[in-house]
């Protein structure tokens, strides 16, 4: 299975993801060891790129496996659900002034 071209492009793109997220949230927490004030932009921005990447990386992960993906023995069959409750609600926020 490890032959298939789009396989491993689809493994290349996980780990790209998984890395990304990785170093949004190291920046995140090195701006707050710091005490640098935009440590909350940064962690705001790692909270909703990684909530979204897990659902992808799930998704992804079940397409690979295919039917087996979706069953009740799978692994990733448990996965596919948890990213969900992380997915973050569009809330317009409104200011006064």
């Amino acid at each position: 299975m490890i032959d298939w071209e789009w396989i491993q492009f689809q493994l290349a793109d996980i780990k790209t993801k998984l890395e990304i997220g990785r170093t949004v949230t190291y920046k995140a927490a090195w701006l707050y060891d710091n005490k640098d004030p935009s440590f909350v932009l940064y962690a705001s921005i790692a909270k909703l790129y990684t909530a979204q990447m897990a659902v992808e990386i799930a998704r992804d992960g079940v397409q690979i496996l295919g039917g087996f993906g979706y069953s009740k023995e799978s692994f990733s069959e448990r996965l596919i659900g948890m990213p969900r409750s992380l997915r973050l609600p569009r809330v317009r926020m409104r200011f006064r002034k």
